[in-house]
């Protein structure tokens, strides 16, 4: 009889990692439907610059808002181009904002013109990101020690997993992984939120840097930083990939309703 109930017991443990294989699957392919429908939009619009524009700035404003720099909404739609080229002469929340739309801007040149998302050029984006910026930031992921491995051998992972099918869910392991290891005392949020549209952009998932992650990540911070904690420090990264997985469904599904929007006022 022990053993009957330890086979049967084996068997729903299976099916239940079953389950969970299934509908982490389920919810992937949804965000693959959802980036792709994106993507093919905004290829096919006539002018993008106004909406590029408003997204980057959307989510350039929300990201330093998670890391303690605020400023109106309307404020950071308003900046002339010439604020982000003259970004030194500000201080502040302005200037973090200002900064990770330059680092934003600069990072998806490069990135389209070939150049690696190696840690070399990730540390020069760095620099950009919190150039004249001295103020304490928050940390939403656990202590350093509770991490294993490099950056270099992170970047190298990174690098040698260059398969389409795994992309999304690869993008998501580099991003928990890349906040573990906490790899700079100040901007480590920021930089690896900035990654994930700069590693979209380099897996050819997109074009241009307008998928909004920080307003869902914003929304959903208590469950963010559970799932964060749970990859980190207990190795279940389940919960984080179907966090993600919806993520990316509902900021993409969110910029297709806005591109389709931008396009029929355009026609009008």
């Amino acid at each position: 009889m022990r053993g009957f109930r330890s086979r049967q017991m084996r068997d729903l443990c299976s099916c239940i990692d079953d389950w969970a294989y299934l509908a982490t699957m389920e919810k992937q392919i949804e965000a693959w439907k959802e980036l792709r429908r994106l993507d093919a939009l905004m290829r096919r619009l006539g002018n993008r610059y106004p909406i590029v524009r408003a997204f980057s700035r959307l989510e350039s404003k929300i990201s330093c808002s998670l890391d303690g720099y605020d400023a109106s909404l309307e404020d950071v739609l308003s900046y002339p181009e010439r604020y982000i080229i003259e970004r030194r002469r500000t201080v502040g929340s302005e200037r973090a904002i200002l900064n990770y739309l330059y680092t934003l801007g600069y990072g998806t040149v490069m990135v389209r013109g070939g150049q690696p998302l190696d840690w070399k050029f990730v540390r020069e984006l760095h620099r950009q990101l919190c150039d004249g910026l001295t103020a304490a930031e928050p940390v939403l992921v656990a202590p350093r020690n509770m991490a294993s491995g490099t950056m270099d051998d992170l970047f190298a992972w990174w690098d040698n997993n260059d398969i389409s099918d795994s992309v999304i869910d690869d993008i998501i392991r580099f991003h928990y992984r890349f906040l573990a290891l906490r790899p700079f005392a100040q901007g480590t949020g920021r930089m690896s939120r900035l990654l994930l549209l700069l590693q979209l952009i380099a897996r050819g998932v997109l074009h241009e840097p307008i998928l909004t992650m920080s307003i869902w990540l914003e929304g959903n911070i208590a469950e963010y930083r559970t799932c964060l904690d749970e990859a980190i420090l207990r190795g279940n990264e389940q919960p984080l990939l179907m966090f993600f997985h919806d993520g990316f469904s509902d900021c993409a599904g969110a910029a297709c309703n806005s591109v389709v929007s931008h396009s029929d006022s355009y026609r009008m």
